[in-house]
């Protein structure tokens, strides 16, 4: 993993008790992980229950997910941005936006302000999209699971997978991140169409100054 520039590392926020092991990417000044899906591995399924997505699930060396109570306490002691990776055949594209997600009691809601997109694509080749915008644009949006379904809308069922789903988007969500592999890819929807991700799918923290 090192040569690649990842490392799993324990670190501890301000008020935690313990420490928490979590993926550290070394590019870009450094971040860290919240959601790492890769095809060069075993599938882990991401259609889980609310504990599960509370503490956490997978391995940082293969596809995991740090858990809804480790994003809440590392974005509640410092600034972040949420760094979203998407590799394709035809490259990648990071979209970023400040974030930051409440605690239990809100069901993790999340809070996203700001959007810029970079590209690292070939010519002629479209930005990833700002997929989360509703997200920005409408009050925070509580987490949801196949068994905590906050809002009522079947969204976990309909995306096979938990995540921030707006009640008011019959679609649920233009950005699945968390959805399963399909044919040999991370077949999620992505800017309001569906995006095949065909080789790594990845959600990091960038600290801000």
């Amino acid at each position: 993993m090192e040569q690649i520039g990842e490392r799993l590392s324990f670190i501890k926020p301000e008020f935690v008790k313990k420490p928490f092991e979590v993926l550290c990417h070394m590019m870009y000044g450094g971040m860290l992980a919240v959601a790492v899906r890769r095809m060069n591995c075993v599938a882990v399924n991401f259609n889980r229950t609310w504990k599960e997505y509370v503490d956490g699930f997978g391995h940082g060396s293969t596809e995991y997910w740090l858990g809804l109570e480790h994003i809440y306490q590392l974005t509640t002691t410092k600034n972040f941005k949420l760094n979203i990776i998407i590799f394709s055949s035809n490259g990648y594209c990071q979209d970023y936006y400040t974030f930051k997600i409440g605690p239990a009691s809100t069901n993790y809601e999340l809070i996203l302000t700001g959007y810029m997109p970079t590209r690292h694509q070939p010519p002629g080749e479209s930005y990833c999209g700002d997929a989360w915008n509703f997200h920005a644009d409408n009050p925070p949006t509580p987490f949801s699971t196949i068994d905590h379904d906050v809002i009522g809308k079947g969204c976990p069922k309909l995306m096979a997978a938990g995540g921030w789903f707006f009640a008011g988007d019959s679609n649920c969500t233009n950005g699945n991140i968390n959805g399963p592999h399909v044919n040999l890819e991370i077949f999620n929807l992505w800017n309001t169409s569906p995006f095949p991700f065909s080789s790594v799918t990845s959600m990091f923290l960038r600290l801000v100054n």
